[in-house]
């Protein structure tokens, strides 16, 4: 894309350059300082017309008007000038005519209508959760946002990889430097509910935060990727809401695996399953609940959807199966377990 679009800028430019040069001869022979002299200046349209008929090749006689007894034969200067340009043109445009085919064969075309159409998705989105970093960890978080009915964008620097995550995802991709601050508003960052640091680089993931909270000091989540425990301290400094170590969670899986098989196995089932399975979530009360109680929601009853827990805004714990007269407040967080259709029923009826 960037070379057809400086062999487009090449011919700009030659055309204005050459339409220049013609009136420049043109004032020099009316001065009398170039012989023979006109008796009328060309005009900057003639001296246009001139060079898009040069260039073009289109054979036409020349076309700056002279006097009535003279030629263009007789410019000596015009028709070497005349010459140069010719020949500069036939350089010019075989690169053009390269660039253009290297669009369309090598794939630059449909790069670019990926890269205007990622944009252009991204641009309708609310509400919805910024991915970056398309590899693995990215994609198992690409998967469960599809799978709980999610949207999502995706900021990928590799573009061999980004377009592996658009095919299998069928998501806006945008390939570009997640760190950067075009590209995380390109991807809406003012319009999402969170942000996903899945680089594999704890600098980049720490400088992808920053830059983030720049946008967006509140309102929006970040949780971020990190290679050991001993650099979760630096992302929660850096903006980050909640940081995973994929060291830490390996080893407590493998510990589960060793000594309780079925309850890793249900755990699966509820954070992983495929399709319509059940799974746990949280679903945030609107402010119309707020002074009711537990029992006023009739999760169970309407939804078909236990109270397993609940947090109060602003507390750290939980307070698990909760009585039916528990106090609510807006912004108290559920915790539930059930299909994703059933989750999104409960969320419309209790915002």
């Amino acid at each position: 894309m960037r070379r057809l679009g400086m062999a487009t800028a090449a011919i700009v430019l030659l055309v204005s350059m050459a339409s220049l040069g013609y009136w420049g001869l043109g004032q020099l022979h009316h001065s009398g300082v170039l012989e023979p002299r006109l008796e009328e200046p060309w005009s900057v349209i003639d001296c246009l017309y001139m060079t898009v008929v040069t260039i073009s090749t289109i054979g036409y006689t020349e076309t700056l008007p002279v006097g009535a007894e003279q030629s263009l034969a007789d410019f000596t200067e015009v028709r070497v000038y005349t010459m140069g340009v010719i020949l500069l043109a036939l350089l010019q445009v075989g690169y053009a005519v390269s660039s253009a085919t290297a669009f369309l064969v090598e794939g630059d075309l449909m790069e670019f209508w990926h890269r205007r159409r990622a944009l252009k998705d991204a641009s309708r989105m609310r509400g919805h959760y910024i991915v970056c970093g398309g590899g693995v960890t990215g994609r198992v978080i690409l998967r469960e946002l599809a799978e709980t009915h999610h949207d999502a964008v995706v900021i990928e620097l590799d573009e061999g990889r980004a377009d592996e995550v658009r095919e299998r995802f069928e998501v806006p991709v945008l390939v570009g430097d997640a760190t950067s601050d075009a590209m995380l508003e390109a991807a809406g960052i003012e319009r999402a509910a969170g942000l996903a640091a899945a680089l594999p680089n704890d600098r980049d993931n720490v400088f992808l935060i920053i830059t983030a909270r720049r946008h967006r000091a509140s309102g929006l989540r970040i949780v971020s990727l990190a290679s050991s425990e001993e650099v979760q301290d630096k992302l929660v400094a850096a903006g980050a809401d909640g940081v995973v170590a994929a060291s830490y969670i390996g080893g407590l899986r493998l510990a589960s695996e060793l000594f309780r098989p079925a309850v890793t196995s249900f755990l699966d089932i509820m954070l992983r399953g495929k399709d319509d399975a059940v799974r746990f979530a949280q679903i945030e009360l609107g402010a119309r609940w707020d002074g009711q109680t537990v029992g006023a929601l009739q999760l169970l009853e309407k939804s078909g959807l236990p109270v397993l827990a609940l947090q109060q805004p602003g507390a750290a714990g939980f307070e698990f199966n909760p009585p039916a007269d528990t106090p609510l407040r807006t912004g108290t967080v559920i915790v539930t377990m059930g299909s994703a259709a059933k989750m999104d029923a409960a969320r419309a009826r209790l915002a």
